[in-house]
């Protein structure tokens, strides 16, 4: 049975033991890749917690790896981490909770460790509910990341790709050449971000523009100017066949 265990111990040696404060601090340090964050920030940020703490004992560990996905709770380092405060009557010390994860079903393993942890930028033990939290959080920001960077690579894919309407000499010289690309590149950015909603489909087309205003989707009117327009209800009705196709063109290349 772990020191930590949070069921009741029923001997009272038990007691003792489950009570005993934690004799030292292990400081878990990760980054996702070398260009984040350094482990100096980190660790200076883990230190000054583990000494409020009065923790005199610091062991650190540092590891580059991802804290989302299926495995994240298998790092190698992460487990190395556990196991020594676990033999060692020790409490883990991140800088913040998504450096201890970014996976919700990392949690209920975490706690079951029976390991007391502790983030810099919070005052007290980690709790279930503050935990759950934490990296509740943290993994929607993985999903939002992984959102843009999708769409991000299907305009770079899409950019100058050969549209249904060819220029003629004739448009171009009465100066509408700019004003259709400027128009597909308005209808491409909206399709591609209605594109990540499910019901793209059956959404209004008022809900369809209030979607594109909360996500800073906005139509370009002119580049020398900088001037941009939001898309109103009646302007998503106007190219609707347009941006319908788009949309589908998108998809079908996932």
């Amino acid at each position: 049975m772990s020191r930590y265990s949070v069921t009741e111990p029923k001997s009272p040696a038990r007691k003792r033991r489950a009570s005993r404060k934690a004799s030292g601090a292990v400081l878990y340090l990760r980054c996702s890749h070398t260009s984040q964050d350094s482990f100096v920030a980190q660790l200076d940020a883990a230190k000054a917690k583990a000494s409020s703490l009065g923790f005199d004992l610091i062991i650190p560990f540092e590891e580059i790896a991802s804290a989302s996905g299926p495995k994240s709770f298998g790092r190698r380092d992460l487990q190395k981490a556990i196991r020594m405060a676990q033999n060692g009557n020790y409490a883990i010390i991140v800088a913040r909770i998504d450096r201890l994860s970014r996976n919700l079903d990392d949690v209920p393993k975490l706690l079951a460790t029976g390991v007391p942890f502790y983030a810099a930028d919070r005052v007290r033990r980690l709790s279930k509910g503050v935990l759950e939290a934490g990296v509740g959080r943290a993994q929607a920001e993985v999903v939002t990341k992984a959102q843009i960077q999708r769409l991000e690579n299907a305009m770079r894919r899409l950019k100058g790709r050969k549209r249904k309407c060819p220029i003629t000499p004739e448009t171009s010289s009465r100066g509408r050449m700019t004003n259709i690309l400027r128009r597909d590149d308005n209808i491409r950015a909206a399709a591609h971000a209605l594109a990540l909603r499910l019901d793209w489909e059956t959404m209004t087309h008022a809900e369809r523009a209030s979607y594109l205003q909360a996500a800073g989707i906005h139509r370009v009117m002119s580049t020398q100017k900088e001037t941009t327009k939001p898309w109103t209800p009646e302007a998503i009705r106007k190219n609707w066949p347009r941006l319908r196709d788009e949309i589908e063109l998108y998809l079908s290349e996932d």
